[in-house]
């Protein structure tokens, strides 16, 4: 009934009404006074009104923070989302801590029914809500919204209401409130003052990673498939750090800083690549290449270059010997970051700046947060690129010479000495170069007579390594452009450049003055060593066939040359046996230990104060053993540096005339038989020896100034045994002939055999010519000798023979001489042979014969187990053939009884 009555007034009087903005906050009211509006039928001051408010000088509404002053919220964004996914702040306007909602009231509101407002039902009381956009992230250009809602529509929902008006983007925003009562009859819609504030909203969260990758740097590898697809596995790690990065609903205007720098082999160049600018989806392809990408044209060339100079020596192209670091890096980089305008409402000068920037996560250190960088490194040397340079013999070996023999089945030519075939597996050649002591290089191996181009022993090869990485890397670039050679004869030796297969030098020949040398090739790169193969070649000299010991070792005639007692012939054993001592040593002489020829200085030999008797320069030296005794010659042909460098060292060199041994002490004169010479001293002697008088009695060796203490040591002289081809017997050819006679007409010993001699024991009767006291013979024998490795060589040996009548065959009954007894059946040609009394009649038996018309002598030789012995009428007893010995195999004609 009230309100009926109130509406029924309102034609006759004027309402009391009021219109406040209010805050539902304890105390606090957003009017600085209470805001009257007019009664709709106040005509008279409706009419004098100027505007559509009385003048009545209400204060502006000041909506605001609780505790600030200005009408006005500066609101950072520090997180990734608020409320929801798609909503960038929160609700600042339901917040009372915060920008609240102000709401108007009226005594129509309150007092009346509660008018719903809608924009077709004319002029009811309502409130305006207009946002001016002034400046934002979505546009550059002012935008202003509007909506009109009732008064208990927006005291209800005002929060959401204005939430809603405002764009979910950061910016400045300008929201003012007006409220508006019943229309005035003269002066129309009737409004309040406006109720403004500010809001201004900046992002302040960047984007974060959802993903952590691996972000150290990782120790260099060579190049590899397998430490290439880690590699690439962690760039792909880094890229998808990028792509999945969390970010808030305010904006995500990314300007991530994104890089990547690669460093060439050699360091010859630096790439850097900006991807900044890239699509953050984008998968960043080019960067799983960095370091696989094929090489580039300076890559290319510097790898091509040649480290071995012309010389022998490495030295790279920094000019040092120093191997470089053949490295290929990769730097990779991503650094969250987006664009935000840092927003502010308008101060009271009305200034502002608001200036986009680029910003990540910064802590207060100045460290970014957001941001993974690392480096990948991998590197080339000499095995990476060729795991298998090798150094192999030819298929077919060529230009040896006709002298020269690359020697095979050397288990059958040095039996024991477990020398391997010559195989690329075991990386030793065995060579014979037929060079004795009758050559005259033997002390250097015969060097000049084996001269050879490395490319007719030996192949050079390198193959890339077949790693996919490598092979891509280096794009068809074949190994004979980046793998080169070397090679040295010797540890102490010279190196030698080789160029397409061939020392490259003026005599591009490989010569071998030693017993044992070793071939060290090295392959090289332009990113240091790739691989060292060690060849031995081992150069056999034949052994010097010396058989005159042995030879005359065969023969035994006793201490003088007479006839056996009462008979006309001497007797001689011939034995050989091919285990004999002397046999042995002819085949197998005990072995030489040999050094390197090193030339230490002046040797000077003096004999007495008689002057220089000769100079010379060290160049081998034979080592004496204990029980051995050395011939003149042999110990004279070796030579040796003086020990003791600095030092002025005299040294003994004497010969037993008698022995025609030669020995050698420091500062005492040793003794000497026909056994022995200077037990385990090594010899120090002139190669140029007085032939007439042995070698000279003194001999001193002077190597200049005594050397300081700050002098290094000489290092020590490696030996090694001389192992030489030996030689093999294969038969005797053997004839005897008697001085001035005509030799016997067939071989008295004829053998033959392939590998060994069976023993031959032979006790001989040497005859003595008639009516001569004095009968000289020789026996003369062709000696079959061969190398395994094929050299056949025949000695001829001889050896005179005397045999003297020290006595005449007499009869024993008649003292009767009886040398012409049966002489047709006993000394002529072309008859029976009838051995005269006392004469040899079985066995091996050298006689001489002649003819009826000439008196020249030929020589015989009979073999037989028994002859007939020829008696003559006059003799008193018959003689028969008869052992006369039992030492011996010879029979002679002896009388019967």
């Amino acid at each position: 009934m009230r309100r009926i009555g109130l509406v029924g007034m309102a034609v006759a009087t004027v309402a009391k009404a009021r219109v406040a903005w209010v805050v539902g906050r304890p105390g606090e009211d957003l009017s600085m006074e209470p805001q009257r509006l007019p009664y709709a039928d106040d005509e008279a001051t409706a009419a004098t009104s100027p505007s559509k408010m009385r003048p009545d000088g209400y204060a502006q509404c000041r909506w605001h923070v609780p505790g600030a002053m200005r009408p006005a919220l500066d609101l950072d964004v520090t997180h990734d989302t608020s409320v929801a996914d798609s909503m960038c702040f929160p609700n600042v306007f339901a917040s009372k801590s915060s920008l609240y909602f102000p709401y108007p009231q009226s005594s129509y509101h309150y007092d009346l029914d509660n008018v719903v407002y809608t924009p077709e039902g004319g002029p009811n009381p309502h409130v305006r809500v207009e946002v001016t956009t002034a400046m934002s992230d979505i546009g550059s250009s002012p935008t202003v919204t509007r909506g009109a809602y009732g008064f208990k529509d927006f005291e209800t929902h005002g929060p959401d209401i204005l939430y809603d008006q405002v764009p979910q983007s950061p910016g400045v925003y300008q929201v003012t409130l007006t409220a508006y009562d019943f229309e005035d009859a003269v002066a129309g819609p009737i409004e309040s003052k406006p109720c403004s504030t500010c809001l201004s909203v900046t992002d302040r969260f960047r984007p974060t990673n959802t993903k952590p990758a691996d972000c150290q740097d990782k120790p260099a590898q060579v190049y590899a498939k397998r430490a290439l697809d880690a590699y690439i596995a962690q760039v792909e790690e880094l890229v998808l750090y990028r792509q999945t990065a969390a970010n808030n609903a305010c904006s995500d205007a990314r300007c991530d800083e994104v890089f990547v720098e690669r460093t060439e082999l050699f360091q010859l160049q630096h790439t850097y690549k900006n991807d900044g600018d890239s699509a953050v989806p984008d998968k960043l392809d080019h960067w799983l290449d960095c370091l696989s990408r094929p090489l580039s044209p300076a890559e290319r060339t510097r790898l091509s270059m040649n480290p071995i100079q012309a010389d022998g020596r490495v030295q790279y192209a920094d000019g040092t010997a120093t191997p470089p670091v053949c490295a290929r890096t990769c730097a990779y980089s991503v650094s969250l970051r987006e664009y935000y305008t840092p927003y502010e409402c308008p101060s009271d000068s009305g200034q502002h700046n608001h200036r986009r920037v680029c910003q990540g996560s910064i802590d207060p250190a100045g460290f970014d947060t957001e941001k993974c960088a690392f480096s990948q490194t991998l590197v080339l040397n000499g095995p990476t690129l060729s795991p298998t340079a090798t150094v192999n013999l030819q298929n077919e070996i060529s230009g040896l010479g006709n002298s020269v023999t690359l020697l095979r089945n050397l288990d059958r030519i040095f039996p024991g000495a477990n020398y391997p075939e010559p195989l690329n597996r075991y990386k030793e050649l065995h060579f014979d170069v037929r060079c004795d002591k009758t050559s005259p290089s033997f002390a250097s191996f015969c060097h000049d007579k084996f001269q050879i181009k490395l490319s007719a022993l030996f192949e050079l090869s390198s193959d890339l390594n077949a790693d996919p990485s490598v092979q891509g890397l280096l794009h068809g670039l074949p190994s004979s452009q980046i793998v080169f050679w070397r090679v040295r004869q010797t540890e102490s030796g010279a190196w030698h450049r080789i160029v397409d297969n061939e020392l490259d030098d003026v005599n591009g020949r490989l010569s071998f003055p030693r017993f044992e040398t070793k071939l060290t090739f090295e392959a090289h790169s332009a990113c240091g060593h790739v691989q060292t193969v060690v060849w031995t070649i081992f150069v056999h000299r034949t052994e010097a066939l010396v058989p005159n010991t042995w030879w005359n070792s065969l023969w035994a005639c006793g201490a003088n040359a007479c006839t056996v007692a009462k008979s006309d012939f001497r007797v001689c054993k011939f034995e050989f046996s091919s285990t004999a001592a002397a046999y042995k040593e002819m085949l197998r002489p005990s072995p030489v230990s040999l050094t390197p020829k090193t030339r230490g200085g002046r040797v000077t030999f003096n004999t007495f104060a008689r002057g220089t008797a000769c100079r010379g320069e060290p160049e081998t030296y034979l080592t004496l053993h204990e029980g051995a005794c050395y011939k003149y010659d042999d110990i004279c042909s070796h030579f040796d540096q003086c020990k003791g460098k600095g030092q002025v060292r005299s040294i003994s060199v004497q010969l037993c005339r008698k022995t025609k041994t030669a020995f050698v002490s420091y500062f005492h004169a040793p003794w000497c038989d026909e056994r022995r010479a200077a037990p385990e001293k090594v010899p120090r002697l002139c190669n140029t020896c007085d032939a007439s008088n042995g070698c000279l009695e003194e001999a001193e060796c002077y190597f200049g100034p005594t050397e300081t203490p700050e002098s290094p040591p000489m290092p020590p002289v490696a030996t090694s045994v001389d192992v030489k081809i030996h030689w093999g017997f294969h038969g005797f050819h053997c004839w005897w002939e008697y001085d001035n006679s005509t030799p016997t007409p067939s071989f008295w010993l004829d053998t033959n055999a392939e590998m060994s001699q069976v023993p031959i024991k032979v006790d001989l009767a040497l005859t003595a010519l008639p009516d001569t006291p004095w009968t000289g013979l020789t026996v003369t024998c062709n000696l079959d000798f061969s190398t395994m490795t094929g050299v056949s060589k025949t000695v001829t040996m001889s050896k005179r023979f005397g045999v003297e009548r020290c006595e005449e065959p007499w009869a024993a009954d008649t003292a009767k001489r009886i040398r012409h007894t049966c002489d047709k059946v006993a000394w002529y040609e072309g008859r029976q042979r009838q051995p005269a009394p006392f004469q040899a009649c079985g066995g091996a038996t050298v006689f001489p014969i002649t003819t009826a018309k000439s008196a020249a002598i030929a020589t015989q030789f009979l073999d037989v187990g028994e002859l007939t012995c020829c008696n003559d009428r006059m003799l008193d007893y018959q003689y028969t053939c008869r052992p006369f010995h039992r030492n011996l195999s010879i029979k002679r004609c002896s009388p019967a009884s």
